[in-house]
């Protein structure tokens, strides 16, 4: 290839620049879609788990299917409250970058 084949954007030595990766959602999901999805998972879960206690008859599936729906919501809550806490960091040191130039 000689350099009038080359791509655009790419110098002579081999290299291309890398444009950064960021990835933003065309649309990005409200407040409370993202609310609902997180406590449905678990509700439908649970929903399943007792129909499956029910026809089979016994109480000691529901009992685990409710101690697996509270664990579950408990994991999502810490994971929602960890990525929350990151973003909001991320965003303050977003900040500080741009106040100093």
């Amino acid at each position: 290839m000689d350099a009038s084949e080359q791509p655009s954007g790419a110098s002579g030595n081999g290299e291309q620049p890398t444009p950064p990766l960021i990835f933003e959602a065309l649309r990005p999901p409200s407040r409370g879609r993202l609310t609902l999805l997180f406590i449905a998972g678990p509700l439908l879960w649970l929903a399943a788990l007792i129909v499956i206690a029910f026809a089979l008859k016994y109480a000691a599936v529901v009992e685990l299917a409710l101690a697996i729906v509270f664990v579950s919501f408990l994991i999502s809550i810490a994971i929602l409250l960890f990525g929350r806490s990151r973003r909001i960091r991320h965003e303050q040191e977003e900040k500080a970058l741009d106040a100093q130039h």
